[in-house]
């Protein structure tokens, strides 16, 4: 039978086939990563999904190409076409968004994520009625809002913008998650640029993670959401959400007392920053707010918004090194070193070495 076919009849027909094995190993490696986020290796977990996606990408084009082209049923190739394409449209759009941002593979998959914000938004419009507009934010919540809740956001608005020398163009809608909705739709808190915050409410003092997803939302209207590494991206929003130094302090040396301190160049994708090798998101965070606060505070902000203009993933280390001047190991030490002199703690050093 299959010599009776014309051979842009066998191309289209191969090509079709390539493109639906790897997009049925792409959505395998996708599900098992989703079900056990911590259990990839970097190279797996982000490389593997964008080379399918983009292989049964190709192919299905390949083999739509052959097929309208050479067939006198060009029809049927068509229509084979279009249910390929259709098929393979979460590998293309995945890798499209990650070759625009020069980013891995789980950032590519939070931006997607981000895009169904605006439908989360209207579904929790039920769930939190009471609306609030101050001069930054339309806030939805269900309880009443206190002034200093509003003072600290608007505080918040101040600061950063007075940092980035940017803000967003209107007012942000913040969805305060004070009916306990928002974690049950979305599972986590989330930040868009400049346009919706997801979070719990603020406390009276010390760390609020709205604080925190608002810091995102003002680096997102600078540089696309996930586009720069998740140490700079979480470390800033870490460092901005009201944390005093001591508490970013305390952080690092609980993570160092766990034997989990291991070089910022073994965390730079997002599967290796919350990797549970290095002790989960947590430690994650600890690290990356304790840093960026550093780079900020002794190098300034002008060198440090220089860096996440112009880093992408792997090359941080080498970028960084041209916009402080010294080697990024030293960058380490040094922040290291003075965590340990204003603790009054002996040295701090990494559990393990670089990879």
């Amino acid at each position: 039978m299959l010599r009776s076919w014309p051979r842009s009849h066998l191309l289209a027909a191969a090509s079709t086939a390539v493109a639906l094995v790897a997009a049925c190993v792409w959505l395998v490696i996708e599900t098992w990563q989703y079900l056990h986020p911590s259990d990839l290796p970097s190279l797996l977990g982000d490389t593997a999904p964008v080379a399918l996606a983009t292989v049964a990408g190709l192919a299905a084009l390949v083999g739509g190409v052959a097929g309208l082209a050479f067939s006198h049923q060009r029809l049927r190739f068509l229509a084979l076409t279009l249910v390929a394409l259709a098929a393979l449209s979460a590998p293309l759009a995945v890798t499209g968004v990650s070759l625009e941002t020069l980013n891995d593979w789980n950032f590519a998959n939070r931006a997607f994520i981000g895009a169904l914000f605006p439908v989360i938004a209207t579904e929790l419009g039920g769930d939190l009625p009471e609306v609030t507009t101050t001069a930054h934010y339309v806030i939805h919540h269900s309880r009443r809002l206190p002034d200093w809740e509003v003072q600290r956001l608007e505080q918040q608005w101040q600061d950063l913008q007075r940092d980035l020398g940017t803000e967003p163009p209107g007012r942000i809608e913040l969805y305060l998650d004070d009916a306990g909705t928002i974690r049950q739709r979305l599972g986590a808190n989330g930040a868009t640029d400049g346009r919706l915050v997801f979070s719990l409410p603020l406390p009276a003092t010390g760390c609020a993670t709205a604080l925190h997803e608002v810091a995102h939302s003002f680096m997102y209207t600078r540089r696309l959401a996930y586009s720069m590494p998740q140490l700079l991206d979480e470390g800033w929003a870490r460092s901005h959400q009201g944390c005093s130094l001591r508490d970013l302090d305390q952080a690092v040396l609980d993570v160092a007392r766990l034997g989990l301190l291991v070089p910022l160049e073994d965390r730079l994708t997002a599967a290796d920053f919350g990797s549970a090798r290095f002790g989960g998101s947590f430690s994650g965070y600890a690290v990356a707010g304790s840093f960026v606060d550093y780079l900020i505070r002794v190098h300034g902000m002008a060198r440090y918004l220089r860096l996440v203009d112009s880093t992408g993933i792997e090359n941080l280390p080498a970028t960084a090194a041209t916009v402080y001047g010294i080697p990024f190991s030293r960058l380490e030490a040094s922040w290291l070193g003075d965590i340990a002199r204003r603790e009054s703690v002996g040295s701090l050093r990494f559990a393990s070495p670089r990879r």
